[in-house]
């Protein structure tokens, strides 16, 4: 099974505008806004991630935040 960019990307597409940023500091506008760069980016980190069973420990970290 692989990852295609399409899929990425449309993923990033349904990721609300305006939402708080994730532990990494940047916000859901700041992957669309830059999907041109990332994208062929993050589908590299995912598909190896896969290819080799491996997920990043951050990947499973998260901020809640209440309102």
């Amino acid at each position: 099974m692989a990852i295609h960019e399409d899929e990425v990307i449309g993923t990033l597409k349904r990721c609300k505008r305006g939402k708080a940023c994730g532990p990494d500091g940047l916000s859901n506008d700041f992957y669309r806004d830059q999907a041109a760069v990332i994208v062929p980016l993050l589908t590299h980190l995912f598909n190896t991630s896969y290819e080799h069973g491996v997920v990043p420990g951050t990947f499973s970290k998260t901020d809640i935040f209440c309102k």
